[in-house]
């Protein structure tokens, strides 16, 4: 009899020691899990722009500087965007600058920024505007930036959107 209640005793051990590690591996697995996500998260993209006025004397310092609109995408994510397609657009709701567009079209978008082509602003009173110098001829433009874009965390189209105006108290483009 003491023979079977020993054996009974070393089943009964080995399946409570099954069923403690099965449990500890249930919670490994579910932090895992969790640090798996938390990884996921880190590592998508984190996509922005960035949009500055740039002046360039293009004849010469006895000439009236040019200014153009200088546009940066950029990924603070450790993975690549890919895919991106879309626009950015240059309107001015009082036709004080020429309109324009240019086109998103980039496959990847990695840890380098990828740099739009510069505009060049036209308009009649644009040179006074960046000089400071509007005497009640008020420049105004926006620039509107849109596009898609996939990662591989999310295989989804993920759309951006960034808006921007001109500010003429200190010359340059704000996000809005």
């Amino acid at each position: 009899m003491t023979e079977i209640v020993a054996a009974l005793g070393g089943i009964v051990a080995t399946l409570l020691a099954v069923f403690v590690a099965w449990k500890i591996g249930l919670i490994q697995i579910s932090w895992m899990r969790q640090e798996h996500q938390l990884n996921v998260l880190r590592a998508s993209p984190k996509i922005g722009t960035s949009l500055r006025i740039e002046e360039r004397n293009i004849n010469g310092p006895a000439y009236a500087p040019w200014y153009y609109l200088i546009t940066s995408i950029y990924n603070e994510g450790e993975l690549a965007a890919s895919n991106l397609n879309g626009q950015w657009k240059l309107t001015s709701p009082n036709r004080s600058v020429i309109e324009g567009e240019l086109p998103i079209s980039r496959e990847f978008l990695g840890p380098t920024p990828y740099q739009l082509e510069p505009f060049h602003i036209i308009g009649g009173t644009v040179v006074f505007a960046m000089e400071g110098n509007n005497k009640g001829n008020t420049v105004t433009f926006k620039v509107d930036v849109e596009f898609d874009y996939t990662s591989m965390t999310n295989e989804q189209p993920q759309h951006y959107s960034a808006h921007y105006e001109f500010d003429h108290k200190y010359r340059k483009m704000i996000k809005t």
